[in-house]
């Protein structure tokens, strides 16, 4: 059986954006199944592709898995323009790729809704069986964002986002709030399923109990880390929906507070992350630090030797709260860091009944500066808090038994 994957951002771990599309397809292969990816250019991503492209396009087999890999240069730094018309772009060339193909399923991604078109080109001209998973729910994000006013164009989107349930032989959601969002669009409420995102408790795993952690061992990367000191991680894109300068109020509380001692660590691209320097270096605060991207295998390098807590950050958007599966949360408790988020929904009320860190007002940085001061004043209560999320990771959320699920779909669907 051939299964044919769309997801612009496809990449492997020496990328430094998310691998769930590369982790389940080896899932896949390993079941017998042959499987082909249609993605682009995105910076943060690594295809495993080097060789040139020949009519925008190359191709090549990583890890035996098929990758098409359009020559679209995506970027988070794009302007709102130049990325719909990326988006368009890739949407048709995927479009005629899936047209020609002869593949038994097809498996669209989103973020963007327009990854849809090219599976219901499929399902409808080649009667090609359809599953669509949804990261983010569009329109609704960039509506309540403001990012999109348009009345047309928000009519045209919502028209898409009901084809796509509507032709799709299953909708996956991401979390809670998604799967809510398809069932009030969708015709057929039975063919939706809830699969967040999963915790890689291979590559990320927890600082052995008789180790402590050492920040400065980031010192060839910044001077103003102390062995001494607690370090809090934020990973991701620095973009308007990610609401950092919520980060530089807290540096600022800290400063205040005379706690200096707590570093705030952003690893990330993004269109904001300029703003956000200039906006720290005007402050002269030197407990705020910026990094460049680093692959996943830098990345749980420095989670499990130097990191003690996670940080999630979004702008206060209430549909946010419940809409959006960040793959940050995974990394932070497969590695066994303590989460601190600034935001209430879905991700909060795991923190809290699980006990593996502290949700805080979004509107209210103080309170956010204290959560950090606590967690490294109180040793017991830190310990605790980490113990369980590296608990939770492999209780609930491991990649092995979440994909039991996802196959079943996938087998289930193929069936028809």
């Amino acid at each position: 059986m051939k299964i044919l994957y769309i997801h612009q951002y496809f990449s492997t771990p020496d990328g430094s954006t998310g691998t769930r599309s590369y982790e389940l397809a080896k899932i896949l292969i390993k079941r017998g199944y042959e499987v082909e990816i249609i993605c682009l250019s995105d910076v943060r991503a690594q295809t495993g592709l080097k060789g040139k492209f020949i009519n925008g396009l190359r191709k090549g087999i990583v890890e035996k898995i098929f990758v098409n890999e359009f020559d679209i240069s995506y970027s988070n730094n794009n302007k709102f323009r130049r990325r719909i018309l990326n988006f368009l772009l890739f949407s048709w060339r995927s479009s005629l790729l899936v047209l020609k193909s002869e593949a038994d399923l097809i498996y669209a991604t989103s973020t963007p809704l327009t990854v849809a078109i090219p599976g219901i080109l499929g399902k409808v001209f080649k009667r090609i069986p359809f599953i669509f998973e949804v990261r983010d729910l569009w329109p609704e994000l960039p509506k309540e964002l403001g990012i999109i006013k348009n009345p047309i164009i928000l009519w045209i989107l919502d028209f898409l986002e009901r084809s796509a349930y509507y032709f799709s032989d299953a909708s996956i959601g991401l979390a809670p709030g998604i799967c809510n969002g398809i069932r009030k669009k969708s015709f057929n409420k039975k063919k939706i399923f809830y699969i967040p995102n999963s915790c890689d408790t291979e590559l990320f795993t927890p600082l052995e109990k008789n180790r402590q952690k050492d920040p400065s061992k980031l010192k060839n990367i910044s001077p103003l880390l102390k062995k001494t000191d607690f370090v809090a991680l934020f990973s991701g894109a620095h973009g308007l929906c990610n609401g950092l300068d919520f980060l530089i109020e807290v540096a600022l509380e800290l400063k205040l507070m005379k706690r200096l001692d707590i570093k705030l660590i952003l690893i990330g691209e993004g269109n904001c992350k300029k703003k956000l320097q200039d906006k720290a270096k005007s402050f002269k605060l030197t407990n705020l630090i910026f990094l460049d991207s680093v692959n996943k295998k830098d990345l749980a390098y420095l989670i499990k030797n130097s990191v003690h807590c996670g940080m999630m950050i979004l702008k206060n958007v209430p549909a946010f709260y419940n809409g959006t599966c960040p793959n940050k949360f995974f990394d932070y408790i497969s590695g066994g860091l303590p989460v601190v988020i600034n935001y209430p929904g879905w991700l909060s009320e795991i923190i809290k009944d699980e006990e593996i860190g502290i949700s805080c007002d979004p509107e209210k940085p103080a309170e956010f500066a204290r959560a950090l001061i606590q967690l490294k004043n109180d040793n017991k209560k830190y310990l605790k808090f980490a113990y369980n999320a590296s608990k939770l990771s492999r209780s609930k959320y491991s990649r092995k038994e979440l994909s039991k699920k996802w196959i079943k779909i996938i087998e289930k669907v193929k069936k028809k």
